[in-house]
């Protein structure tokens, strides 16, 4: 069989764009990242201050397993349990403890920064799927510099749900649901936080059943029938571990994490607003984040961007509203609904080149001031 010359050389031509853009999209995401290291070197180690909050549960769990009954770090409550964080970044940290010997810390930062590079080279292949090379550079840029973007440069385990969800919405776009139903399974494994994704296969399959479309109506129900396979996975094992069928809700509600009401999240931010002087960075700021997303993707509807990531963003935005518990990480919960950013970076493609320089400079400067404030204080990013 003779191949078209003039399509196999467009073939190398669009691979090696992809590859183009991959690359220049990581090496912004990697600038950013180091901007912030750069920043921290003068204050003494580095390894613990972004192994903090989370990371510390996720490296004892990689160095000894999961300790139910018995509590740790100074808590009497056996529910404020280390089963509330999810096995996918302690296993890929134990793996890399048995490979190189590292210190658990080192392991999990290690584990969290492959999969926040694996995150960025999604939103890039995400990005060139739906637009340009340079929307694509841009969605990286802007999502590298987003609020809360400080956990990017953690041991945390968003990096690698958000880059399984990346592809899941990946197959989406290229019409393979049991694909994207699979990584979102597996997704399931580092975040409890699938359930937009999965309210996303789900209004996928209804639409195919009220479109009558055949062809696809058994794909989609088996991509959604697979999306939540990997948390409920770990509902079973926290359910075997705890004798309670509900101990995983347990876990979360003792750690004062649980969904409500549009209401119970407006009487909270109500309640914060009260408090004199109005911690602006841990509540205003936060607040401002999500209406942020909120406007952009209503943006994304308007501007008809592919109904698949819109419906995701609008979906996560809503979901995060409900979540209860853990105001000051709302902008943190946000971080996987990055098509958000998609209008903006659109809107600077038809910007000069200095101009897009100049944005993605100081959003960079900015998220680095941001983080170095956050790594400073208490509460959790």
């Amino acid at each position: 069989m003779r191949v078209d010359p003039i399509l196999a050389h467009d073939e190398a031509v669009d691979r090696r764009r992809w590859f183009n853009t991959i690359g220049v999209g990581l090496a912004v995401w990697v600038a950013q990242r180091l901007a912030l290291i750069v920043a921290m070197a003068c204050d003494g180690p580095i390894i613990p201050r972004l192994t903090r909050w989370d990371g510390k549960w996720y490296s004892v769990v990689a160095a000894g397993g999961y300790h139910w009954p018995r509590p740790l770090f100074g808590h009497t409550n056996p529910w404020i349990s280390d089963l509330a964080f999810l096995p996918g970044l302690p296993a890929l940290g134990r793996g890399i403890i048995l490979i190189t010997g590292l210190p658990p810390r080192t392991a999990i930062f290690i584990a969290g920064q492959m999969g926040f590079l694996a995150a960025a080279a999604v939103i890039a292949a995400v990005g060139f799927k739906v637009a340009t090379p340079t929307v694509a550079v841009l969605l990286v840029a802007c999502w590298g510099a987003a609020p809360r973007a400080v956990v990017e440069s953690m041991g945390y385990t968003e990096g690698w749900f958000i880059a399984l969800v990346g592809l899941g919405l990946l197959a989406i776009l290229s019409g393979r649901p049991i694909t994207a139903g699979a990584f979102v399974a597996v997704a399931g494994l580092f975040r409890a936080s699938v359930a937009p994704v999965c309210i996303v296969f789900g209004i996928a399959w209804l639409t195919s059943v009220v479109r009558r479309e055949s062809g696809q109506r058994w794909r989609r129900f088996v991509g959604m029938a697979l999306s939540p396979l990997g948390l409920l996975t770990w509902f079973v094992i926290v359910a075997c571990r705890t004798g309670r069928w509900n101990g995983y809700l347990l876990v979360q509600k003792a750690w004062g994490s649980e969904m409500g009401t549009l209401r119970d999240t407006w009487d909270v931010l109500q309640s914060r607003m009260d408090v004199v002087p109005f911690d602006w960075r841990y509540i205003g700021l936060i607040a401002l984040t999500w209406c942020l997303y909120l406007v952009l993707g209503i943006v994304m509807a308007r501007r008809r961007e592919p109904v698949w990531l819109t419906v995701y963003v609008l979906v996560t935005v809503i979901f995060v509203a409900h979540m209860q518990g853990y105001f000051n990480s709302k902008a943190r919960f946000l971080l996987p609904a990055f098509p958000a950013f998609l209008p903006v970076a659109r809107l600077l493609d038809r910007a000069p080149r200095w101009l897009q320089a100049v944005f993605v400079l100081v959003i960079s400067a900015v998220s680095t001031w941001w983080s170095l404030d956050v790594l400073g204080h208490s509460l959790s990013p």
